[in-house]
């Protein structure tokens, strides 16, 4: 996957800069639901965790050996985290080959820090 920053729409921008001003709690909650968890927050959240989890061990390296999104994770241009979450969830839905909230994820990476995720691949 070699996307660039003049690929991504305006649009997928705009819902990834939304994503980002969401609590991280919630986009857990929302990762919960859409496995169809059902029950109270705590259930929600705890399957959101073990979900994120397992689909960033099955495209760690697919997410930290891609040169766009180490370049445009060390830049610091303005807008660059909408852009980031754009082009991580991109690599996701490619690696994964199967549906998965992959803007939700990949904004909850880009909040934890993806610097420190791929930190030992970029080395």
């Amino acid at each position: 996957m070699n996307e660039t920053t003049s690929e991504i729409s305006p649009e997928r921008i705009f819902e990834a800069e939304q994503l980002l001003s969401r609590p991280i709690d919630e986009l857990y909650e929302h990762l919960g639901k859409e496995l169809g968890e059902r029950g109270f927050p705590e259930d929600l959240l705890r399957a959101g965790r073990t979900r994120y989890h397992a689909v960033l061990t099955h495209c760690r390296g697919a997410i930290c050996g891609s040169e766009t999104i180490r370049v445009m994770c060390t830049s610091r241009i303005a807008g660059r985290n909408g852009q980031l979450v754009c082009i991580v969830a991109d690599t996701i839905m490619h690696t994964m080959g199967v549906p998965v909230p992959a803007m939700a994820i990949g904004t909850i990476l880009v909040l934890n820090g993806l610097e420190m995720f791929c930190q030992n691949e970029w080395r």
